[in-house]
């Protein structure tokens, strides 16, 4: 049974007053059981002419037995068997869901909906409901939905002036979402720089040349960068419900176009740029002895940069949770048309640049008559680190099927 605009604001509560003045109004319905949810869906379904929605919504998803499938999906799929059919939901499902509820929907009522741009709805928690006299998406408009359930998008009358601006996506876009970038690596730690060396020493009193100048100390390898950490998961698309109940105008004589994709997988973060290496010492100074000198202490050599983190491995693209229905009037056939895309997998991370070399330690100033001591050499540029791992994991884009009646 088709309800009109003032029927279905009437049952959501909405002020009928306030609609006829234009003004549109959005409430949170408190849902307090499983039969509640399946009275508000049914608004916005025509069974009579539908009575496979739960099918077309959900057929993807085995219809278990309670007895024999008591996992999350298994009872989630008889749920909805029972909201969007004439399935028993049975005591054990009932008692396994309790802890949904209460749960909210948001509703909204409106005689005549112009958004004045692009459209986005993204409700990850809490699923919609819309209720339109006449909806009308003006040159450039187009509405999308991210990871969102939609209870019902219910209008009496579309008008499509012109086009989206588009041609990759559809007049309603029902997308998952990307998921999150992994964060990037952690620059890694400084070397230590070399110690100082000794100075030179004179014996007898001071009048006689000792030990040179000691040598500086090698500076240490500067650490790896650390590792990208992986894109995540992408967020699926979920079900979603439209229905236009008398007529579809547009200004180009093209159809109408609902368009799908999943979530597609995050990218990987970075890796982290390696330390740089540590220092060399410098030498330590001869001594000026009384008739003479000794040498000045080598530099030390400076540390090895670290090689850089390892990228963050990409993200797997997420099939849908749920499919999508789209209800018209026979009439209205040939102005209605689908489109769906797979949703990729995202990109790995890079590896972090390297760490440079530490700095060459210099020679130790020579005592009397005696020279300098030599420098010591730069550390090495460390290794560039390795990307991460790519992933072939797509996500499957769900089913749009159109109904007539």
């Amino acid at each position: 049974m088709k309800l009109s605009f003032k029927e279905r604001a009437e049952r959501l509560g909405h002020s009928l007053e306030l609609l006829e003045k234009g003004i549109p109004v959005t409430t949170f319905i408190t849902v307090k059981d499983v039969d509640q949810l399946k009275e508000i869906t049914n608004l916005f379904i025509d069974r009579e002419n539908n009575p496979n929605i739960g099918a077309q919504l959900f057929g993807n998803v085995p219809l278990t037995d309670v007895q024999n499938d008591r996992t999350a999906a298994g009872t989630l799929r008889r749920v909805n068997e029972f909201i969007y059919g004439d399935a028993e939901l049975h005591p054990a499902d009932r008692e396994r869901i309790k802890g949904a509820f209460p749960m909210q929907i948001q509703a909204t009522s409106e005689s005549n909906y112009t958004p004045t741009g692009p459209k986005t709805f993204n409700s990850p928690v809490i699923p919609l409901t819309f209720n339109y006299g006449t909806v009308t998406l003006n040159q450039g408009v187009y509405i999308n939905f991210y990871n969102t359930v939609v209870n019902g998008f219910t209008m009496d009358t579309l008008v499509r002036n012109g086009d989206n601006g588009n041609s990759e996506i559809g007049d309603f876009n029902i997308f998952g979402a990307t998921g999150a970038t992994g964060t990037n690596g952690s620059k890694g730690a400084t070397g230590t720089n070399g110690s100082k060396g000794s100075k030179g020493t004179c014996t007898v009193s001071g009048s006689e040349p000792g030990d040179k100048g000691g040598n500086g100390g090698n500076g240490t390898a500067g650490a790896t960068g650390g590792a990208g950490n992986p894109g995540g998961p992408g967020l699926a698309s979920c079900q979603a419900i439209f229905t236009i109940n008398n007529a579809i105008t547009t200004s180009t004589g093209k159809p109408v176009v609902f368009f799908t994709r999943s979530g597609t997988g995050g990218s990987g973060g970075n890796g982290g740029t390696g330390g740089n290496g540590g220092n060399g010492g410098k030498g330590g100074n001869g001594a000026n002895c009384e008739c003479t000198g000794t040498k000045g202490g080598n530099g030390g050599n400076g540390g090895s940069g670290g090689s850089g983190g390892r990228g963050g491995d990409a993200g797997n693209g997420v099939n849908c949770a749920g499919d999508i229905t789209v209800m018209i009037p026979s009439a209205m056939a040939s102005m209605v048309t689908k489109g769906s895309a797979t949703a990729p997998p995202g990109n790995f991370g890079q590896g972090g640049a390297p760490g440079g070399g530490g700095a060459k330690g210099t020679g130790g100033d020579g005592g009397k008559g005696h020279g300098d001591g030599t420098n010591g050499t730069k550390g090495a540029t460390g290794s560039q680190g390795n990307p991460g791992s790519a992933s072939q994991v797509s996500g499957t884009p769900a089913t749009i099927t159109i109904n007539v009646s």
